[in-house]
């Protein structure tokens, strides 16, 4: 399980979804959820400090109907976004990263990538996107595997978490040379026999995970 979840926003109704699920798995886990905000460097330092304490008086004024279940504190820093979020997740230790779905510019996202994007790629723990807004933990999740150990890891990851919902499925999509169309088939028995282990043992599920082997055109 989880003792330490840290959610950043941007202060947007994209990141306050990011922060509503971050509380909803907090609460879930009895785990302390620490609601990060990154003011940007790259301003004049007089509205650099007139943000840092906009931001500190705004997340304090909305935590509390966002964060109702879970008992949460507030940073703020001043940084670049995607190194402070790395940097605040190493100092307190947090079990998962949590983000919003990420305002899209263009230019700036060809050339060096979103935040979340290069976080994915650097960062050491585990990280969590938020796409749409629900107020129930997850109930049905499906785990996309291509057979290798980082797919391995992920589900083992998710699982010593509690991030895996009531219902469980591991779905391996492969190319089919001279298919049409999309149908369940059992994989190749050189598959069985060389992949990695995706799913972990279970031994308190009720309902333990299925798994589905697909060919596409």
């Amino acid at each position: 399980m989880m003792d330490n979840i840290l959610v950043a926003t941007d202060l947007s109704e994209r990141s306050r979804l990011a922060v509503r699920r971050a509380a909803l798995i907090a609460a879930a886990a009895r785990a302390r959820l620490h609601v990060l905000h990154v003011v940007d460097e790259a301003q004049p330092p007089e509205i650099v400090e007139a943000h840092l304490s906009g931001a500190s008086a705004w997340l304090r004024e909305h935590l509390p109907s966002d964060c109702e279940a879970a008992t949460a504190d507030v940073i703020v820093r001043e940084g670049d976004p995607h190194s402070q979020i790395i940097a605040v997740g190493d100092e307190l230790s947090v079990d998962l990263i949590v983000l919003g779905e990420h305002r899209e510019r263009l230019l700036l996202d060809a050339f060096v990538g979103t935040t979340a994007e290069r976080i994915l790629r650097v960062a050491s723990r585990p990280v969590l996107i938020v796409h749409s807004e629900s107020l129930e933990p997850y109930g049905r999740v499906h785990i996309a595997t291509d057979l290798s150990e980082p797919s391995a890891h992920a589900a083992r990851t998710a699982h010593r978490l509690g991030l895996l919902g009531e219902k469980t499925s591991v779905i391996h999509v492969f190319q089919a040379i001279g298919k049409g169309k999309l149908q369940p088939v059992a994989p190749p028995a050189m598959w069985e026999s060389s992949a990695v282990p995706i799913v972990p043992e279970f031994p308190n599920a009720s309902d333990p995970p299925t798994s589905l082997c697909a060919e596409v055109p």
